[in-house]
């Protein structure tokens, strides 16, 4: 690829504007004049556009669209020439990156390096404190980031959903059917198909062994609900691919991918969404995780409102109050009934 600062600009045909999803997003580099990156750009299923990113701040939020999967919209970019007719892109300071729904399916690059692992045996030595909520082979999932090691090395691995809870710092698990991604750098992630199983202990090198993470800054507040709005995914237990049309009430329910007619239990409900909590004159606007909910509903004898989403809607709206920590982002790490709590 040519000299980032070389590159001519040309008039592509249409705006500055590039929906589709981000790949193979490189370190950030320092050139003579500014720090920038590489990435490639998905527009549909066979097209791939090079670009070059000339703020670093925007590393971050290119990672993550990468790691997640997320489709996301490109505004106010150049295109340069590239080979034929075919363009290249820049992103700079002005422009940005939006979250976006689009018609193609996301298609690695066919010269990125994924690859699919039978089983991985390691130690967990790092935990993120807080998971968060990303939008993930097309669906609003739980993410959380750990380091796991054995005695030849340690590696990034990201976690989804009901395997969040499942996998402690300083325990030693067995993955299966997980898989590399070289996004940025290589690491693991957990696919549809993964299993944990717990095993006993593995020692690893002493420079390996695990770190608590970072104290974050917790915030408590007790207040009122005064709104809610979920998001809620139905997945096949079966082939564990989400559904888009899904009639809670119905007995039985077919499969969109394997097909197979269920009964409806089969399809657990994965709730999330934002709660807004009156605390005397100020509205909090907080992110709920399916991992915190189900904690609550537990600690209060109501999994079963897990049966029937709009239930848990209702059931916070009448709830007289809540104490909630969460961190400096808003995602909520516990939450409990006020009046649990005395004098706060």
């Amino acid at each position: 690829m040519a000299n980032p600062s070389k590159i001519p600009r040309v008039d592509a045909p249409g705006p500055g504007e590039l929906q589709g999803f981000v790949h193979s997003v490189s370190p950030v580099k320092i050139s003579a004049r500014n720090k920038y990156f590489n990435v490639i750009f998905q527009v549909s299923r066979d097209q791939y556009h090079r670009g070059v990113v000339f703020t670093a701040d925007k590393h971050r939020q290119f990672e993550r669209a990468a790691y997640t999967c997320t489709p996301v919209g490109l505004s106010n970019i150049r295109k340069t020439s590239g080979l034929g007719q075919d363009f290249n892109i820049q992103v700079h300071h002005g422009s940005t990156l939006e979250v976006t729904e689009v018609d193609v399916g996301m298609k690695p690059p066919p010269d990125s390096q994924v690859l699919k692992i039978g089983k991985v045996a390691a130690k967990v030595i790092f935990l993120q404190t807080s998971s968060e909520v990303v939008n993930a082979f097309g669906a609003n999932l739980e993410n959380e980031e750990c380091w796991t090691a054995d005695d030849t090395g340690k590696i990034r691995l990201l976690l989804y959903d009901d395997l969040i809870p499942r996998v402690l710092l300083g325990h030693s698990y067995k993955f299966r059917c997980i898989s590399t991604a070289d996004k940025g750098g290589l690491h693991l992630t957990t696919t549809r198909s993964t299993t944990v199983e717990e095993i006993p202990a593995i020692e690893v090198p002493e420079a390996f062994s695990f770190t608590e993470a970072p104290a974050e800054v917790i915030f408590r507040t007790k207040g009122l609900v005064s709104g809610v709005e979920r998001q809620e995914r139905r997945t096949c237990s079966r082939c564990r691919q989400t559904q888009t049309a899904f009639d809670c009430k119905s007995l039985n329910h077919r499969c969109q991918s394997c097909r197979l007619l269920q009964k409806t239990v089969l399809f657990p409900a994965k709730v999330s969404g934002t709660v807004v909590l009156t605390s005397g004159s100020t509205d909090v606007h907080l992110t709920l995780t399916i991992t915190v909910l189900r904690e609550f509903l537990e600690c209060n004898q109501l999994s079963h409102l897990l049966q029937d989403v709009q239930s848990i809607e209702e059931y916070l709206l009448n709830t007289p109050q809540l104490l909630v920590e969460h961190n400096d982002a808003n995602m909520v790490t516990s939450m409990r009934l006020g009046t649990e709590v005395s004098g706060s």
